[in-house]
């Protein structure tokens, strides 16, 4: 798969097999945004699933949308206003009433799952035809998800979320990436720019772990974002 770097904001990568890289958050979440409103934007009263819902919903849907969010902390859901139906329970141990959802959306929370696997294929299951899942998780070659796995409190962080795990997957299910975006995550930005990593000195650390590694990490690209289309 090729990639293309750059600071992303408002324009969606034009081909469906390439991954964008941006520097952070908040253009990747537009992205991501612009990405699914290209595919669902047209339908009327969307039904979404927001899994690990919280306090607040990532992507803005459309108002007559109607919204199940599912979290196991009932505070979250309880300030969560956007949510027309908040059910209490694990991911890993939710049934939804009926299947068919236009947009499935989890951001974060699965690599806090010690079997994700399973929820992925689940959550594949529920989608309708057409249907869209978007998914953001730790990059898991990162030494971000490295330090993140290895030291307390520590995350699951299985390769089943992986970038190549979860295209995989969801090819299996007839689904195709229509776009990926690579990002950093905000807490580490803001760490190494207080140790003074930028610029030059950023530039020779990321070269220094991809050497390290063998290749097999980036420094940079902490988070992946994928929205998935059902065909």
């Amino acid at each position: 798969m090729s990639e293309k770097s750059g600071e992303l904001l408002g324009v969606v990568a034009p081909d469906p097999g390439t991954a964008v890289t941006v520097a952070s958050l908040e253009p990747a979440r537009q992205a991501v945004q612009e990405a699914v409103e290209a595919i669902v934007g047209e339908r009327p009263r969307l039904w979404a699933l927001e899994a690990g819902a919280g306090r607040r919903i990532r992507l803005a849907l459309p108002e007559d949308a109607y919204v199940v969010g599912v979290d196991r902390d009932p505070a979250a859901l309880a300030r969560n206003g956007r949510l027309d139906e908040r059910i209490v329970a694990d991911l890993a141990e939710f049934n939804p009433r009926a299947t068919g959802f236009d947009v499935i959306t989890s951001w974060y929370g699965l690599e806090l799952l010690p079997d994700p696997a399973t929820v992925l294929e689940r959550m594949a299951a529920w989608a309708a035809t057409d249907g869209v899942v978007v998914i953001a998780v730790p990059n898991v070659r990162s030494p971000r998800a490295l330090l993140a796995k290895l030291t307390p409190p520590r995350t699951a962080m299985r390769w089943a979320i992986s970038p190549a795990a979860l295209r995989r997957r969801f090819a299996a299910h007839g689904f195709r990436p229509t776009f990926e975006v690579f990002f950093e995550d905000p807490r580490q930005a803001a760490t190494r720019r207080r140790l003074g990593l930028v610029r030059n000195r950023w530039q020779l650390a990321q070269a220094a772990v991809r050497l390290l590694s063998f290749g097999v990490l980036d420094a940079a690209r902490t988070e992946y974002a994928v929205v998935f289309r059902r065909l």
